[in-house]
Parts: structure tokens; sequence; C-alpha cells
């Protein structure tokens, strides 16, 4: 009673999971499961959290935009250029 052992994954399909014998990479897959798992559960509670950041400093400075456009009207209509007031929103955004 002679086996070929030169090829291992016929004699893993002819045992299967006889003999208390289970193949490496379902081992490593059972093994692997839970911390993709884990991982996939982070990385949405990861996403969603960096969806609410963006659109919280989104709101902050709409806000501050919102509370300041007779102040930029103001200064538009006394000659100021774009670029001026972009520049006016842009530097108040960076500092919050």
């Amino acid at each position: 009673m002679t086996s070929d052992f030169s090829q291992p994954r016929a004699l893993l399909k002819k045992w299967g999971h006889r003999d208390g014998w289970t193949p490496l990479e379902q081992t490593v897959a059972d093994s692997e499961g839970p911390r993709r798992f884990n991982t996939a559960v982070i990385s949405a509670f990861a996403g969603t959290a960096l969806l609410l950041a963006v659109l919280g400093i989104y709101s902050v400075i709409a806000f501050s935009v919102a509370s300041r456009v007779q102040e930029m009207a103001i200064r538009m209509a006394l000659g100021s250029q774009r670029s001026a007031v972009l520049r006016l929103i842009l530097t108040s955004a960076a500092k919050l």
C-alpha cells in the first residue's frame, strides 16, 4: 500500500477532511475570517468618521462665508479684486 506523496493536492482531495486533516488554505482562511470582518467594520466606521469630519468642516466654512456676504459685497463694490476676496475666504478657512 504505497501512496504517491509527490501530489499533495491530489492527496488532500482524496482524504479531504477525514482523520482530522484540513488543508492549510482552509486553516488559514478560518483563522483570518474574524480578523477580516473586524477590519471591514473598523474601515466602515473610519470612513463614516471621515465623511462626518469633511461635512463638519464644509459646514463651518459655509457658515463663515454666509455671515460675511455683505462684507464681501462691499469690498467688491469698492473695487477689490475677486482674487483678494477669495484669498480672504481661504485665509479665514485656514485659521479655522
